[in-house]
């Protein structure tokens, strides 16, 4: 008796195909010449201002990428030192689809950790962070930030392209803990440590021209409040800023820590106790006013 055919079904084929297909991308996926990316990924970087250096690009999960480490020295005309280790790629595939790409970034660096969106091309960017360690930011940036101690999380966005410091379009939030200043020097002041607690700082930037729409430190030696606006430059350091602070020592103890300062703003005392100043001047080396 002959032998009946065993019929295979479209979704068998279908589905070898599939597989045979998802096998192929991935093992050449795994063989793709990483190191081009990161060339290719730092010259782009270079064109918006920033030297980096990625390190050990790889694949990972979902056909996404992994690095061992970004280090940024520089953005715009202002020196940096800020290392991202580990980092972590994916591509959105939704936006994929349509021809546009629209990746999420997540990574540690200061001691803390953060996510963002980032499109290549047109599109609004952001991100996230928790817990940035400022001593470490300090420590690594002496020439562009005093001794700081203190945590920082928050959030900031901004439209792509990315625009260069002096025609920013961009929104920050910050929450602060824990933070002090010192001992060291403070524009033309030096100082010992001083506490200035916990508070929240908001930032909302329109073609270059930032806007301080919130800024309160509280439960330190000194409760600050202050409203101002800041002509954005590169580099960073250049950038003009006019504040209006608000002062109040915790304690006649204070004020002989900081003896300079208020002997200075002792002019503008307000009936409860707080002092009123003006902060000037290019952002490396502020001068405060008493008027």
């Amino acid at each position: 008796m002959p032998r009946a055919k065993t019929k295979t079904s479209p979704l068998m084929i279908l589905a070898i195909a599939l597989a045979a297909l998802v096998i192929f991308a991935v093992s050449l996926w795994l063989t793709f010449p990483f190191d081009k990316i990161e060339s290719r990924a730092e010259a782009e970087l270079a064109k918006k201002g920033i030297v980096a250096d990625l390190k050990n690009l790889r694949p990972g999960l979902f056909l996404g990428l992994g690095a061992e480490s970004l280090v940024i020295s520089q953005y715009g005309e202002t020196p940096l030192s800020l290392t991202i280790s580990p980092l972590r790629i994916s591509a959105r595939l939704g936006p994929l689809l349509s021809g546009k790409f629209v990746f999420d970034i997540e990574g540690k660096t200061l001691g803390g950790s953060f996510s963002a969106v980032f499109p290549l091309g047109e599109g609004e960017a952001g991100a996230s962070f928790k817990e940035l360690n400022t001593t470490i930011l300090s420590d690594d940036n002496p020439d562009l930030l005093p001794i700081m101690e203190g945590k920082v999380s928050g959030s900031v966005a901004t439209s792509m392209p990315l625009a260069r410091m002096g025609e920013l379009t961009a929104k920050a939030d910050l929450e602060i803990s824990g933070l002090s200043v010192g001992p060291g020097q403070v524009g033309f002041i030096s100082i010992n440590q001083i506490i200035l607690g916990s508070g929240r700082i908001s930032v909302n930037s329109t073609g270059g021209k930032a806007d301080l729409e919130e800024f309160f430190l509280t439960g330190g030696d000194l409760e600050m409040k202050g409203s101002g606006t800041a002509q954005l430059a590169e580099p960073i350091k250049a950038t003009a800023v006019d504040m209006t602070l608000n002062i109040k020592p915790s304690s006649p103890a204070v004020v002989a820590k900081l003896p300079l300062l208020f002997a200075f703003i002792a002019p503008n005392k307000n009936p409860d106790g707080s002092y009123t100043a003006k902060l000037k001047g290019a952002f490396a080396s502020p001068r405060l006013t008493s008027n």
